[in-house]
């Protein structure tokens, strides 16, 4: 069983299915070649406190993209849209990229066994 969840990702009006892994996870975590790692976590962390670093974002949800099979899609199109007032569309596309990243819990065992009267 794997540790990622099959998503699915909506834009442009066009659905697509992210099947993530870990070799995607460590080519976006690698960065583009010249610009140095990408942390998904500080990305993650700075949005959340109203400092989005929107052409990372935007680097990742490409490779995400590409994953999913947009071949065609370009960072440049994000970029755009949220500076042109789509970032709600950009935001939520952020957090299914970040969920598909993320592991999936693992199920919690019970300390204790079964209850018996």
């Amino acid at each position: 069983m794997g540790i990622f969840r099959e998503t699915p990702l909506s834009w442009g009006g066009k659905d697509f299915t992210l099947v993530p892994s870990m070799k995607l996870l460590r080519r976006i975590e690698r960065g583009l070649p010249g610009e140095g790692p990408v942390s998904l976590v500080q990305v993650t962390n700075q949005s959340l406190n109203g400092n989005p670093q929107i052409s990372i974002m935007a680097q990742v949800i490409e490779a995400v993209m590409h994953e999913a099979g947009a071949t065609d899609f370009i960072s440049d199109e994000v970029y755009q849209e949220f500076y042109n007032g789509g970032n709600d569309a950009v935001v939520e596309l952020w957090h299914q990229v970040i969920e598909a990243l993320s592991p999936v819990p693992k199920d919690q065992k019970k300390a204790d066994g079964p209850d018996t009267l």
